[in-house]
Formats: C-alpha cells, structure tokens, sequence
C-alpha cells in the first residue's frame, strides 16, 4: 500500500497498531510519503515500513 501524506511530518498517519493490522491480512508492506508513530515497535514485526519520518502525534480523526 502506498500512503500520500504530502511529506507532512505534523503527525503520524500510521502507528504500530495498523501495521500489525496490514501484516494479519498478508500484505507485504507499506510506503508513507509523512510520518508514523512506533517506529521501535513497527521495527520489530515482520513487516515492511518505509516512512519519510516519525511523530509521535496521532492525527485528526474528524468524524
């Protein structure tokens, strides 16, 4: 999957939570143009997570 985040770093658009989410329904991996949270976490699963940074800021959730 890949994420378009415009290379915003103001916060986080996935943390370790959806990772392992991707990595249950088989998927190989995940690219986000921005920032993820849990990145020690995310490090250790067998899951692929390229990210162009990190915060630990969750985003928005509007309704």
């Amino acid at each position: 999957m890949v994420i378009n985040g415009g290379g915003s770093l103001a916060c986080a658009l996935m943390g370790d939570m959806i990772a392992e989410e991707g990595r249950k329904n088989g998927w190989a991996g995940i690219v986000i143009y921005g920032a993820i949270r849990d990145s020690v976490a995310i490090g250790q699963m067998d899951f692929g997570v390229k990210a162009f940074g990190t915060n630990p800021r969750r985003s928005a959730k509007n309704n």
